[in-house]
């Protein structure tokens, strides 16, 4: 993540507040463009704001890892816990985004 003013043409900072279907979160955060999702926030407040408690209703989650080098091998871990769904690092979701 940047820290500073980008996206959302220079409007949101990290340091701001924003309010999203009435609940306020702090931006703590802005990811440069092209990296996917525009909103990252935990599980248990993505449940708060959809109204969902102890219910996950999200399509897309993403992993991150403190080794880049390792992207491939915990791909192949996720893809033998969750057979039948779709497994994709950022730089190949990013690209059937921009298409």
């Amino acid at each position: 993540m940047k820290s500073g003013a980008v996206g959302w043409n220079s409007l949101v900072r990290d340091t701001d507040y924003l309010t999203i279907l009435n609940h306020q979160f702090k931006v703590s955060g802005v990811v440069e463009h092209g990296q996917g999702a525009r909103i990252y926030m935990s599980m248990d407040d993505l449940s708060k704001v959809t109204g969902g408690v102890g219910v996950i209703k999200a399509g897309v989650f993403f992993v991150k890892l403190q080794d880049p080098d390792q992207v491939k091998a915990v791909i192949s871990e996720i893809d033998l816990l969750l057979p039948g769904y779709t497994v994709r690092d950022m730089v190949a979701l990013a690209s059937l985004m921009n298409r």
